[in-house]
């Protein structure tokens, strides 16, 4: 969908920025850690972009999520999920 354009475009130009490309994502697979040279910081990057781009409020880092008290990456599902979530209950949602 639209959602998962924008986050494989967000995260494709943080990786860009450092001179990585985007592999392929399957939504299963972790973002942080799972993905090549993206770690916690670009995570950080991204959710700002994330922000600008839907012109939407999002937690500190989209990928992370708490399980039991501890972070624990998101997979490119999850966080597409978090996205649509954010963007269709979220109270700063737009349109």
């Amino acid at each position: 969908g639209e959602v998962a354009k924008v986050l494989r475009s967000v995260i494709a130009d943080c990786l860009g920025r450092s001179g990585r490309e985007l592999p392929e994502i399957r939504p299963d697979k972790k973002v942080i850690d799972g993905v090549p040279g993206f770690d916690s910081l670009l995570g950080l990057e991204a959710t700002i972009d994330l922000e600008l781009r839907l012109g939407v409020t999002l937690e500190d880092n989209v990928f992370i999520k708490e399980v039991l008290g501890r972070p624990r990456a998101r997979t490119f599902g999850e966080v597409v999920k978090a996205l649509l979530t954010t963007l269709t209950g979220g109270s700063n949602a737009t349109e």
